[in-house]
């Protein structure tokens, strides 16, 4: 007995329908803000923030080592090139100070796929201030 052989029209449907299932289900991911908590971060991570080059990775680790920022206006002060425009625009990335972050690799998963970085598993949704 020989088996049923799907048209290419048939097998055309599936695939979208597919396709489409998939998009749906990574729906409520996208545009969502990931919290990192600049204290825990690594370097790469930090690094995968839009504004953040190495530059700035290597004030921000260097600023952190002597001890932990307290808040934004410590990051503010103790790290050139950190204003009220910048901390704003990290801030909407899911950049985080303390315990209201998680070590994630990037801002949102699809700034995460454009700078080549992946999101660790169990990242969670940023707060909303």
């Amino acid at each position: 007995m020989t088996t049923p052989r799907f048209s290419s029209a048939a097998a055309s449907v599936r695939k979208i329908l597919s396709r489409s299932l998939i998009g749906l289900l990574m729906l409520p991911l996208a545009g969502t803000a990931l919290a990192l908590d600049i204290n825990q971060a690594s370097p790469s991570e930090l690094d995968a923030i839009d504004g953040i080059g190495p530059k700035m990775v290597q004030r921000l680790v260097t600023a952190r080592q002597q001890a932990p920022f307290k808040d934004w206006a410590d990051v503010r002060t103790r790290v050139s090139g950190i204003g009220d425009k910048t901390q704003k625009r990290f801030e909407s990335q899911g950049l985080t100070i303390g315990a209201g972050g998680t070590r994630v690799a990037a801002a949102s998963p699809a700034a995460a796929a454009a700078k080549g970085a992946a999101v660790l598993p169990g990242a969670k949704p940023a707060a909303k201030p």
